[in-house]
Formats: C-alpha cells, sequence, structure tokens
C-alpha cells in the first residue's frame, strides 16, 4: 500500500483504523445491551469511533497488507464488519436462551396469552421471559459481563488479525451448535419450575379420578399459577 502522509497519517493507518472500527461496528450492532434499538445510533456511532481509536494502537499497522484498490478494501471491510457480528451475536446468544426459558416457564405455568412489548425490539414477548431477561440483563452488569464483550472485541484481533477473516464451514458450524445451545439454556434454566409443574399435573390427573366431582380444570389453573409463581420466586436465587 502507499505510505504517503495526509494530515501526518499515512495510508496504512487510515485503512488500519477503518476496518477495525467496521469490526467494532458488527459487534456494537448485535452486542447485547450495546445493540438494542433503545440505544440511541448517535450513542453508537460515538462508541465505535472511540473505541475503534482505543483499538488503533492494539492492532497497528505491522503484517498488515490488503490489494490496492477500492474494491478489495470494500471486501475486507464488510467481512471485518461480519466478524463483529458474530462476536456480537455469540454474546446475544446467552439472553435468547433465558428469554426463550421464561417464554416456557409463562406457557407451562398459564401465561401464554400474557405478553407484553420489548421496548428493545418492539415486538410482544411472554411477560415471564421479559422478567428472566431483565433480571438477567442486571446480572450482566452486577458481573460487570459488558467488560467481557469489550475484553472479547480486544483479543478478537490478536487471535484473528485484522485482514485475515475467513468464514471457512468450521467456523460457520461452531456458530450453529452456539446457537443450538440457547434451547439447552433454556431447558435448563426453566427446568426446576417445570419438573414441578409436571408432579403438580400428576396429582392433579389422580385428584381428577378420585374425585370426579370436582371441576379440575378450573381449579387446575389456579394451583398451577401459584405452584408455577412460588417455585420461580425460590428459583430467582
Amino acid at each position: 500500500m502507499h505510505t504517503e502522509a495526509i494530515f501526518g497519517l499515512t495510508l496504512d493507518n487510515i485503512t488500519v483504523f477503518l476496518l477495525s472500527t467496521f469490526r467494532v461496528g458488527g459487534m456494537f450492532v448485535a452486542s447485547p445491551i450495546f445493540g438494542q434499538t433503545t440505544v440511541p445510533t448517535q450513542v453508537k456511532v460515538m462508541l465505535t469511533l472511540m473505541f475503534g481509536y482505543f483499538l488503533y494502537p492494539l492492532v497497528g499497522t505491522q503484517g498488515f497488507h490488503i490489494d490496492p484498490g477500492l474494491l478489495p478494501l470494500v471486501f475486507v471491510g464488510v467481512k471485518e464488519f461480519m466478524f463483529g457480528l458474530v462476536i456480537g451475536f455469540l454474546f446475544q446468544l446467552i439472553f435468547h436462551g433465558v428469554q426463550f426459558g421464561g417464554g416456557l416457564l409463562g406457557y407451562q405455568i398459564g401465561y401464554a396469552l400474557v405478553n407484553v412489548i420489548d421496548p428493545s425490539t418492539a415486538e410482544s414477548v411472554p411477560i415471564i421471559g421479559q422478567l428472566k431477561l431483565i433480571i438477567s440483563t442486571l446480572i450482566f452488569f452486577i458481573i460487570d459481563g459488558h467488560h467481557v464483550v469489550l475484553q472479547a472485541l480486544f483479543e478478537s484481533f490478536k487471535v484473528v488479525p485484522l485482514g485475515h477473516v475467513a468464514f471457512n464451514p468450521l467456523a460457520m458450524d461452531a456458530v450453529m451448535h452456539a446457537t443450538a445451545a440457547v434451547f439447552v439454556v433454556g431447558i435448563k434454566i426453566a427446568a426446576p419450575v417445570l419438573v414441578t409443574l409436571f408432579i403438580t399435573d400428576i396429582c392433579l390427573g389422580i385428584l381428577a379420578r378420585t374425585m370426579p366431582q370436582m371441576n379440575i380444570l378450573i381449579v387446575g389453573f389456579q394451583v398451577k399459577i401459584g405452584v408455577g409463581l412460588t417455585m420461580l420466586a425460590l428459583g430467582l436465587p
């Protein structure tokens, strides 16, 4: 690449800054908390430029080379942006798993029709799933999870240097396996309440056989809601 200086910066410096900013921007678009629609676009752009500036000394220009021309630069920029999206998406999967588990709980308890609007996505979501998502977000900040996200972004430049992003079948297979783990996380979170509700259903079925005059359908709704919310409260710690 050419090394003529522009305002004291070489074209290599400018190119590295732009490409590192693309990776940071992709991460901020898809990452939890930072990527939510409730975060203003101006804030995301400011954070992207700020972290791109801070990352520049870490990345450097040694060993960096791409073919001259606009098209190769755009192609590499798109790959860097997509790699940032993958980093943010992998962290986002944890929250999807928590929300899935909460939605499953709400369905089993009897809150299948009780939904609220998620302000981050403007979509209707189960109320128990939204409760779990809010709690997991608070825990995320308490354990400095946002620091882990930024640390992963910094380490990505060491593991996959700038301009060396390659989406091979093995990498895509790893992403697919991580996506499948969403269901495992959700079921693990919901397991204590689900098992309790299953035992409750068995007891109600036995009661219906021994006391046919009792309207188990009406009684069952109240019992399952009470048992489900009690186990949910006991399982929050």
